[in-house]
């Protein structure tokens, strides 16, 4: 397969955008963090969203100053296969980025958790035996 052909094969394709962009349509606020979609030439297409001549969504994206890169592809893309992505709403979850920014958040929460439980058990066993709460043996009289 040359390289022309190899960029022009049908693939689905996830963007992740460095800041969530938030919109407000009448009463209701909308946030939007990934832009999902397919195509038969992935470069050619990226130039366009580039360009604001792609996907509104990105053209709104580039027009408030917030990058985005392709995170993720997936051969073999289809217009149904997006369609299948998209109705599953839950792009975060496709992101390699965004996963990972999860993990992270969510070892510093644990790791949170520990120190305060932890911080918990040193007061409550300051409290409860004095200086010497922890097998220090206390001083002769």
């Amino acid at each position: 397969m040359t390289e022309d052909q190899e960029r022009r094969k049908p693939v689905c394709y996830l963007v992740c955008f460095a800041e969530p962009y938030t919109a407000r349509t009448g009463q209701q606020k909308k946030q939007a963090r990934h832009y999902l979609g397919w195509t038969v030439n992935l470069d050619k297409r990226i130039q366009l969203h580039r360009a604001n001549q792609g996907a509104r969504l990105l053209a709104v994206i580039n027009a408030a100053g917030i990058g985005w890169d392709v995170v993720r592809i997936w051969d073999n893309g289809s217009r149904a296969l997006e369609l299948k992505l998209k109705s599953r709403h839950r792009h975060a979850a496709l992101c390699p980025i965004c996963q990972e920014r999860r993990q992270q958040e969510r070892q510093r929460y644990q790791g949170e958790q520990q120190h305060a439980q932890e911080d918990s058990i040193m007061k409550e066993g300051s409290a409860k035996a004095g200086p010497f709460a922890f097998g220090t043996p206390e001083p002769p009289r």
